[in-house]
């Protein structure tokens, strides 16, 4: 496998998908389901969960992982600082 800079890698050596695919994680006992950030995503990719939080709230959720460019656009709106965004 070749890699971007053009160094020989294994695929044993290949980068863990989580480390190379940006990403948020919502702490879903601090979010208060008021759509902030399921508003403010460019592409659309946050709903609220069908579950509710220990709150009694549906707290945010990410729809599909792969789609997501880390942007933080939603962490930047959130009020609660539920969102981490990982790239």
């Amino acid at each position: 496998m070749r890699t971007r800079c053009g160094e020989n890698r294994t695929n044993n050596d290949a980068p863990d998908e989580r480390e190379a695919m940006p990403r948020i994680v919502v702490d879903e006992d601090r979010c208060k389901a008021c759509e902030l950030c399921v508003s403010f995503c460019p592409k659309g990719l946050i709903q609220l969960s069908k579950r509710m939080n220990s709150r009694g709230f549906h707290p945010a959720s990410l729809r599909d992982k792969r789609k997501c460019s880390g942007c933080a656009q939603c962490a930047m709106m959130c009020p609660d600082i539920a969102i981490t965004v990982y790239r």
